[in-house]
């Protein structure tokens, strides 16, 4: 499993069930390509709280992580699971497609079972109520694999 992830530079990921920030439509696009891509994607894991911000996304599926089920959508192409039944897949040719993509109690949960994470260093501040975990220290390796002058894209790997 992957991670894919856009913060400023205080971690800030998220502001009243929202992204921060303005519209990064080359990095909105980079994320599209990344979980898209029909080798390498097409399986999206959230949290409940994510999901309600962002919704189904064309030709992916999605497993949103959930303590409570008691309102389970029913919606196509949507699992409602909790952590330790979707530690299940760990074992499937499924997992290596799958793309954590938050919120931030899931990403705590989750990214040590991740092999790389893509972080977008958003180069500006912004407020927020929603944090990205620290993970650095669990990725020795990095490298920066786009830069502009308002974000970069890092990929750390095991």
């Amino acid at each position: 499993m992957k991670a894919i992830v856009a913060m400023s530079t205080k971690r800030t990921i998220g502001y009243q069930g929202r992204l921060p920030w303005p519209k990064l439509n080359s990095d909105l696009k980079f994320f599209k390509n990344m979980t898209n891509d029909p080798v390498n994607g097409g399986y999206l894991v959230m949290g409940n709280t994510t999901y309600k911000s962002v919704g189904s996304l064309p030709n992916r599926l999605t497993y949103i992580l959930t303590n409570d089920m008691s309102n389970m959508a029913k919606t196509p192409f949507v699992t409602y699971l909790n952590k330790d039944l979707f530690l299940t897949y760990q074992n499937t040719p499924v997992w290596n497609k799958m793309w954590l993509c938050g919120g931030a109690k899931t990403y705590e949960a989750l990214i040590p079972y991740c092999n790389e994470v893509y972080a977008t260093h958003i180069l500006e501040d912004y407020p927020g109520d929603t944090y990205m975990p620290e993970f650095e220290d669990q990725f020795p390796n990095q490298e920066i694999i786009k830069e502009t002058n308002n974000y970069w894209i890092v990929r750390y790997w095991k």
